[in-house]
């Protein structure tokens, strides 16, 4: 969908200003499942526009936190929403329409993370600054499991 268009097979050649309120974007992320848009401004304040995991759909970029700025390396994409670490050294996610929530990660050194949302859990996987896989609400998602959901050993030489 374009910027106040409702038309997805709308095409613009020309440059278009995606914000009308005059900020300027440094940094623009695009969601992997969904068609949603997020942008850190030269104030690291973050701004989400197009669709959202809810379902709405915003044709204009609408500011994510007043209060909250975002550390522009730490940014992370994920399928339906972003993960974005604090300048205050916390990590958030985004979440429902234009939400954010404290992940209560602790490690504020974390070079990637991913979350799921399964069977009515938050599952949350990130790889530390040692690059070691952890997570910070279950260990269900490093857990060997087959395709029905039992454990397994993991057999990585094929022996």
């Amino acid at each position: 969908r374009g910027i106040d268009s409702t038309d997805e097979s709308i095409y613009n050649f020309n440059l278009t200003s995606i914000n009308p309120s005059g900020k300027t974007f440094k940094k623009i992320f695009a969601l992997r499942d969904i068609k949603g848009f997020g942008a850190l401004d030269t104030d690291n304040y973050f701004w989400i526009w197009g669709e959202r995991a809810n379902g709405k759909i915003h044709y204009k970029p609408e500011i994510l936190s007043n209060y909250e700025k975002f550390d522009e390396n730490s940014i992370f994409v994920n399928s339906k929403d972003f993960v974005l670490k604090g300048l205050d050294n916390r990590y958030y996610r985004t979440y429902g329409d234009i939400s954010i929530k404290d992940l209560g990660l602790q490690d504020n050194s974390a070079l990637s993370i991913s979350i799921y949302d399964f069977n009515g859990k938050e599952l949350v996987v990130y790889v530390d600054k040692n690059m070691q896989l952890k997570t910070i609400n279950s260990d269900e998602l490093i857990t060997c499991k087959d395709k029905d959901f039992n454990n397994c050993s993991l057999n990585i030489l094929g022996e």
